[in-house]
């Protein structure tokens, strides 16, 4: 029995799950986009949902858990920015308390390249040629 309506939510724990199956399926959250990478993101989420599915919830479909976790990472990247945002409304010291969401936390910990906070944000660049010992030559033009 499939969740065909649009009304149905995803409980915390289901979320969960969600999240954790795929920390252990890593190529989902790769960055490449060819044709054989395409087809290896296709069948862990066909795994995930199968591993999803086998657990006793209501049973998705893969594009039904692909929106979930892409809901799951947008609201992640609000809540980052909301932090940051506060923490710069009180000069860098302590922001204001956030509530606990153990799914966002696991998020952080299962997937730490959701979001990442470049320390310097005058210079990101020099920070990622840094990071991955890329070197850019600059031309400068007439």
């Amino acid at each position: 029995m499939e969740c065909d309506s649009k009304n149905t939510h995803y409980t915390e724990t289901e979320r969960l799950l969600l999240a954790q199956l795929i920390s252990e399926e890593q190529i989902i959250e790769n960055k490449k986009t060819g044709t054989s990478d395409l087809k290896c993101k296709a069948e862990a989420w066909e795994r995930v949902t199968k591993r999803y599915c086998s657990q006793g919830f209501p049973s998705r479909t893969s594009k039904q858990l692909k929106k979930c976790w892409d809901n799951m990472k947008q609201k992640k990247k609000k809540l980052n920015t909301s932090i940051k945002v506060q923490r710069l409304m009180t000069g860098g010291s302590v922001a204001p308390a956030i509530p606990v969401d153990p799914v966002m936390n696991f998020m952080d910990d299962a997937t730490p390249n959701l979001d990442i906070e470049v320390p310097c944000p005058f210079d990101s660049t020099a920070q990622m040629e840094k990071e991955y010992k890329i070197y850019f030559l600059y031309l400068s033009l007439p």
